[in-house]
């Protein structure tokens, strides 16, 4: 999200802040601002913490005593990044992933496929999402069915009153 709105942000209940390649927060919505408070930043209580967390992160605004911490864009994201990597959150995330990996649904999987679902229900969604483009526009099929019927009539014009012997199917070849 760019420039969230605040109801936008409450709706959400995890989020993960990257900037420039690097993982700087990851986890609950509700407790972003109290995890960049314990690291210095304060938001202030008139604030969007959404805005306060882009402050943060690409050191704009009126973060002026921590960014003078740090000279360059690189030293400050990738301080943001260590500072993430040892924090309890991170330490958190990971325990949970290593709790998923190791849970009897993964390992009992005889063969992993590359898709979310079967054939046969791909299949079924895509039939349905093309009879819905159809009821919805319909216009092309009814020019379809308009210009087959035309093809028909003019297949049937040269072809009245053909003989359908073996030497009239030979003459018209």
């Amino acid at each position: 999200l760019h420039q969230p709105r605040y109801a936008i942000l409450q709706l959400l209940e995890r989020v993960t802040l990257l900037s420039a390649g690097e993982t700087v927060y990851h986890g609950q919505w509700s407790d972003a601002t109290g995890y960049f408070s314990e690291l210095g930043y304060e938001c202030e209580e008139r604030e969007n913490p959404g805005d306060f967390l882009l402050d943060v992160i690409f050191k704009e605004g009126k973060r002026e005593k921590n960014v003078l911490e740090y000279p360059s864009l690189d030293n400050f994201v990738m301080s943001l990044g260590t500072k993430f990597s040892v924090s309890n959150y991170n330490q958190h995330l990971i325990s949970q992933l290593e709790n998923i990996h190791s849970t009897n649904a993964v390992s009992s999987m005889r063969r992993i496929s590359p898709y979310a679902t079967n054939p046969f229900s791909q299949m079924l969604t895509l039939a349905n999402r093309t009879i819905r483009v159809y009821i919805r526009f319909p216009y092309p099929e009814i020019l379809q069915f308009i210009f087959n019927i035309l093809a028909i009539a003019i297949v049937k014009f040269f072809t009245w009153n053909t003989d359908l012997s073996l030497d009239g199917l030979q003459n018209r070849l």
